[in-house]
């Protein structure tokens, strides 16, 4: 007897010093057993058999008569009870889901143990035994029957959207992955990161930028099981985040073998077209995708061993068009074209006077073919035949051009010079992705299993990161190569009928690799030329030289779970501890590469028009442009070399080429003890307290820096700030979270139950953030050196006489550039010290009632409220009322604005001097005149017209004043900026500060009613929510997004001292929501009321048919119209102010006078006005509305019966099958932009944002199953 103490000792020690994760993929069986009469039995005989196995376990009820099953793996069972002096209660075809508690609750009935009752799928459809975990399942029949037509795979994880209550898309229709501004898909108020997707109980998540729809391991339907999504209200088990929990199971093998071979085909002609393609007259996109694979699974030893094999292929193509910018063959040879100017242009820069320009513009001077059009006086420059050194064209940049095609259009370009070559470039997706899984029972104590997942994914000329080939035979720019890699070794040892233990140990490792695919790229020329003036674009190149950019992200773990079930009580204790390593590999060093990048830009090498003979009949703001380019580049003028370097250690700089690598840890080790207690047969109380100790990174050097005086935003003002090695922010030690809950069962016939949960939960940090925006940015860490030394004379230093090799400059080591310099217009991006966990508190209150014997209906109320929500601000923000400089503009613009003659600041006009612009000019204007921009003299000229604070002035732009003024001398600086040092911009965040002190409400009623009927099985949700935050997003690829970016601005803090202006309804607010998912078995054919007796071959041809579908009918989201002005902060613009304007008054119409589809008519566009200056919007972040949409996926399929164990079945996939058309965001949401409130798709596209919807898409299968 002593023994059993000893032995739940140490496995409880065992547990607590494990280093475990976990995330449950098993499940629970339990139930009560009891006699006629109600009193419970104890010690009766419970044996659990999988079915498809035949692996039993078995245990003995309690004292109180219930008994427990944990850690079990989810499928079919038959549950056999036995106890003396009653028959044998046996219940078959009882199907346990993953991480959801299966209740077999028994009566038993008087008799002899021989004697067997037995009954066919007893256990409870309601959930009663769980206060939480609301969700939803997705089980294997809707993965395989439900479409799923992906661009890149076939991702089960995209039913999330469509079928789980409390999931809402962010972004536009049909997106997919994490969007960087706004928000991708959320759940119940919880930010789009807030996710955690877990196989087999290992991670499976992008840690570095973690997101809904989307985890590295391309599973598909036919490797798993099924997948569970809990919403909200989990257990104490659950951490890592406060959003979703997607627990998905590899399937096993059986007895039985079992096997699948299938192939997914996409066509375009099977699509319908884009709105903007059709709008462009385009064909449709000639995207081709093939997904051949095949899965088997059976016994290794009958009863014993079993495995389970998946392999996936993917190959897809597409082809986008691409015109890249080359010369023509006469300005190859050093013959430059312009324009001859003629009379009063002559030597003038108006932008008024005659200038090349290309076929498809209005002032082209050139046909479709490139012939110069008639009576267009055209000039010509030799630039060999007036090169000062007589040296003539460089031959190295000749044989580096040649290797371009000449021009096949001049749709682009200047027309006479540079003009486009056009052709189809492919961009190329190849996957690989592998699943094997093996399952061992030793006995009933003691089962293993191993599971081995990896994939490669490689897009050859990634069109997301622009790497699409340049020319038909050149190579491409990025390849992007992916490979992820996850393990799981599982062992469930059960030493008595009380105690289980379950251990996970696994890995999930990540990489990425953004990668130049020429293999000579270190040998390719550093060469960067500019083009013409009309396009403002280099020419292309045909060789890169730059270095890519790889991380691999590793994460260890190790599961252990034990349970121990004592009377009413089932105790339950975890670890879940993670160690987490990322790793940078980036050829980008700051804003410059390890490889150098060699220009001929004329502003830094200028071409001395006399020496070099330049014709003054040339066009003097644009053609002279291009030929001073066109000189350098041909010449070989060097103008200025770019390289960046990185630190070796804190007294030097590493070798030229070296790449910038950073490796960190962020190790996080979760406790937790929970108690379900079964205080009566019908309820039952939990209480839990999960332990989240989450580390601040860790790195084996000293180069971890972090500011040493205090930087967050009431910080007093200092330019003396250096950065030391130390901790970025401190350790998290005590996030101790609490939850507690009920499940009631009030008529005890396992019909009904009402559930009430609490729970606190923390989310994580993303590493991506930290990486590149923290760890690559650290003073003194990159060196990245703009050498312009090298056009000392007129001839200037050529690329003939070799190409100068950049080294840091004496003196310089990583240590001296720890503290910047007092003034300057770089950036830095810290976090503050004080930086904590987000910490969301949960709410819930559900009932549950089963309809029908098939059939649940649900109510919930979910409530969340977040704190110390992940976000930023820029702590150097343009200081304007403190100073004075508010009262002082204010006094210079309303005068201005009230008669057009602004009055006069003496504080503005001493600012002002110390702009250069402003002292060429300061005998004819007042320092406040200039910052207007008119100051017309008697004869009519404008001396002021140069002004650089016109534009935002005449918006009533204070902050971005106040910025512009700051930046421009060491004297300004300290007046506007805490930190001169890192002196910003409008829109341009000098001092990044991420912190913690966003916050969030959500309150949300979610219905659900599923079930199946007559062949018809069905799930149909309908949410009303509410969610309101500060910001929408983590800190991730954009930080601080400044400007007004449509979903990404308004999550910038509007004004530091008042973060409350951006409290509003989230980005992703939806605020009604219906999501339906159905099968139909058409009853047609043997077994089915039509065609019950038809012969084989008509029953193979005319029988098997199933029809299935999704809908997905959603509110708009919310939306910021922005005004032109900087009236409150120099980062983000103020919302625009409206008189009469409603959140939902926008509606697609045809405007006549922009003669395109718009949001607004005219008149409505005129309601929206600019604040004043120093004041916010009367509407505010996210005040409108913009169109809901639906949509409706279906799938058509129809299995044929080959043999008895042989099948074959074709199916139809359709996406948006309905072809439905949605608007989403217009190219432009300020009121002073030419496309404010456009919709047109071609517009919208043009002006680089996605439309809002995709158009049909379809799929062809074909599975082979045995």
């Amino acid at each position: 007897m002593r023994q059993k103490p000893v032995r739940l000792v140490c496995i409880l020690l065992l547990q607590f010093l494990a280093l475990a994760a976990f995330s449950q993929v098993t499940s629970r069986v339990t139930g009560t057993v009891q006699d006629s009469a109600g009193a419970v039995i104890p010690n009766a005989i419970v044996t659990l058999t999988n079915e498809a196995t035949n692996v039993s376990v078995e245990t003995k009820t309690t004292s109180s008569g219930t008994y427990v099953f944990e850690g079990i793996v989810p499928g079919a069972y038959t549950v056999t009870i036995a106890a003396p002096g009653f028959s044998t209660f046996v219940s078959k075809g009882n199907v346990l889901t993953i991480a959801q508690p299966m209740v077999v609750n028994t009566t038993m009935t008087v008799g002899r143990t021989e004697e067997q009752v037995t009954v066919s799928a007893e256990a409870e459809a309601v959930q009663t035994e769980t206060p939480g975990d609301l969700g939803a399942l997705v089980d294997a029949r809707a993965m395989q029957t439900l479409p799923v037509v992906g661009s890149r795979g076939r991702s089960p994880i995209d039913l999330v959207e469509v079928s789980i209550p409390g999931v809402v898309d962010g972004g536009p229709l049909n997106s997919t992955g994490a969007n960087i501004e706004g928000g991708g898909v959320s759940v119940n108020g919880s930010r789009d990161r807030a996710w955690n997707y877990t196989l087999d109980g290992i991670d499976t998540n992008e840690t570095s930028a973690p997101g809904a729809n989307f985890s590295p391991l391309r599973t598909n339907p036919d490797s798993i099981e099924g997948f569970r999504v809990i919403t909200g209200s989990a257990g104490a088990e659950y951490g890592v985040t406060s959003g979703a929990q997607v627990i998905l199971e590899t399937r096993s093998g059986t007895n039985d073998f079992h096997g699948k071979l299938f192939w997914f085909y996409q066509t375009p002609g099977l699509n319908a077209n884009d709105p903007a393609n059709i709008e462009a007259k385009l064909p449709r996109p000639q995207f081709i995708q093939h997904i051949p694979g095949f899965s088997v699974g059976g016994p290794i030893f009958k009863n014993k061993t079993f495995f389970f094999v998946n392999m996936q292929f993917l190959h897809a193509s597409q082809t986008f068009t691409v015109n890249s910018l080359v010369y023509t063959q006469q300005a190859r040879l050093g013959n430059i074209r312009y324009i001859r100017q003629q009379g009063a242009c002559i030597g003038s820069s108006s932008t008024s006077c005659p200038h090349n320009d290309n076929a498809a513009a209005g002032d082209a001077v050139v046909d479709a073919a490139g012939n110069p059009l008639p009576g267009i006086p055209i000039g010509t420059y030799s630039i060999p035949g007036n090169d000062p050194a007589h040296l003539g064209l460089d031959p190295s940049i000749q044989a580096f051009l040649a290797k371009t095609p000449l021009p096949n259009n001049f749709k682009i370009g200047d027309g006479l010079n540079t003009a486009g070559f056009q052709f189809l470039a492919p961009e190329q997706e190849r996957q690989v992705d592998f699943t094997v899984r093996i399952d061992h029972q030793f006995n009933a104590q003691n089962s293993i299993f191993g599971r081995w997942a990896q994939g490669h994914q490689n897009t050859i000329g990634d069109t997301a990161n622009l790497g699409l080939r340049p020319f038909p035979n050149a190579p491409d720019v990025v390849n992007t190569y992916r490979q992820p890699r996850n393990l799981a070794i599982s062992w469930r040892y059960t030493p008595n009928s009380s105690v289980t233990n379950e251990a996970i140990a696994g890995m999930n490792r990540f990489g990425f690799n953004f990668a130049n695919p020429d293999p000579n790229y270190l040998n390719n020329p550093p060469y960067v030329f500019l083009g013409d003036a009309v396009s403002g674009t280099n020419l292309a190149l045909p060789l890169q030289n730059y270095v890519g950019n790889k991380r691999v992200i590793t994460t260890l773990q190790f599961v252990d779970n034990l349970s121990y079930v004592r009377g009413p009580h089932a105790l339950k204790f975890g670890t879940n501890l993670r160690y987490q390593r990322h790793i940078d590999d980036r050829g980008s060093i700051g804003t410059y590469d390890a490889q150098p990048l060699l220009y001929f830009n004329p502003t830094f090498a200028p071409v001395p028009s006399a020496n070099y003979n330049v014709p003054a009949d040339v066009n003097q703001s644009l053609d002279i442009v291009t030929l001073d380019n066109a000189v350098n580049n041909l010449l070989g003028r060097i103008s200025n070399i770019q390289q960046g370097f990185v630190a070796q250690n804190a007294n030097q700089y590493a070798p030229a080429g070296t790449h910038l690598r950073d490796d960190f840890r962020m190790p996080e080790y979760d406790f937790y003890a929970q108690d379900s207690w079964k205080l009566r047969p019908n309820l039952t109380v939990s209480a839990g307290l999960r332990w989240e100790i989450k580390l601040s990174p860790q790195i084996g050097s000293n180069f971890l820096l972090h500011p040493n005086q205090p930087f967050t935003v009431n910080a007093p003002p200092s330019d003396t700030i250096a950065w030391v090695p130390g901790q970025l922010y401190k350790n998290a030690w005590r996030n101790f979270a609490p939850t507690l809950g009920v499940a009631w069962d009030p008529r005890g016939d396992g019909k009904q139950s009402v559930r009430a949960d609490y729970r606190l939960a923390y989310d994580r940090m993303n590493t991506f953030v930290l990486s590149a925006s923290i760890f690559e940015g650290l003073p003194g860490e990159a060196l990245p050196i703009n050498d312009t030394n090298f056009s000392n004379n007129v001839i200037g230093q050529r690329v003939s006489a070799g190409i100068p090799v950049l080294t840091p400059p004496p003196g310089v080591t990583p240590q001296s550039l720890r503290q910047p310099l007092p003034f300057s217009t770089t950036s830095v991006t810290a976090i503050d010290p004080n930086w904590t966990p987000p910490q969301v508190h949960e709410w819930s209150l559900s009932v549950q009632r089963q309809v029908t014997r098939d059939s649940i209906f649900e109510v919930a109320y979910v409530g969340k409220h977040a704190v110390h929500l992940f976000g930023g601000y820029d702590s150097n923000q343009a200081q304007i009322r403190n100073n004075g400089f508010l009262n002082a503009f204010n006094a210079v613009y309303q005068p201005f604005v009230a008669t057009g003659t602004p009055g006069d600041s003496p504080l503005i006009d001493s600012l002002v001097a110390n702009d250069p612009g402003y002292q060429a000019v300061r005998t004819l204007a007042t320092g406040s005149q200039y910052l207007t921009g008119l100051c017309v003299q008697a004869d009519g000229t404008n001396p002021c017209s140069g002004s650089a604070y016109s534009t935002d002035f005449g918006f009533g732009g204070v902050a971005a004043v106040a910025a512009e003024l700051g930046s421009i001398s060491a004297a300004n600086a300290p007046f506007f900026f805490k930190y001169p040092q890192f002196s910003g911009q409008p829109a341009l965040p000098g001092f990044i500060v991420l912190d913690s002190n966003d916050w969030s409400w959500y309150h949300g009623l979610q219905t659900s009613y599923h079930g199946r009927y007559h062949g018809v099985q069905f799930q149909a949700n309908y949410t009303y929510s509410k969610s309101l935050d500060t910001r929408s997003f983590d800190p991730t690829f954009g930080t601080v997004i400044g400007g007004s970016s449509t979903f990404g601005s308004s999550s910038t803090p509007f004004d530091n001292a008042s973060r409350r202006l951006n409290y509003a309804p989230s980005d992703f607010d939806r605020t009604h929501v219906f999501q339906g998912v159905w099968t139909y078995q058409i009853p047609l054919g043997v077994g089915h009321s039509w065609g019950g007796n038809w012969r084989p071959f008509v029953n193979r041809v005319l029988g098997g048919w199933e029809i299935a579908g999704s809908t997905l009918i959603e509110s708009g989201r919310p939306f910021t119209i922005y005004s032109p002005g900087y009236t409150t902060s120099d980062i983000v613009r103020t919302p625009a102010s409206c008189n009469g304007c409603s959140p939902n008054m926008l509606h697609v119409q045809y405007n006549p006078d922009t003669a395109a589809l718009n949001y607004f008519t005219s008149a409505q566009m005129n309601m929206f006005f600019t604040p004043a200056p120093g004041q916010f919007s009367n509407l505010g972040r996210n005040y409108f509305r913009l169109p809901g949409y639906s949509v409706a996926n279906i799938s058509l399929g129809k299995v044929t019966r080959l043999t008895e164990k042989t099948s074959l079945e074709l199916r139809l996939e359709m996406q948006n099958a309905f072809n439905n058309r949605h608007f989403e965001q217009p190219a432009s949401a300020r009121i002073n932009s030419g496309v404010f409130g456009s919709v047109d798709p071609l517009t919208v596209v043009n002006a680089g944002l996605a439309e809002g919807s995709n158009p049909r898409t379809m799929q062809l299968a074909a599975k082979f199953s045995f």
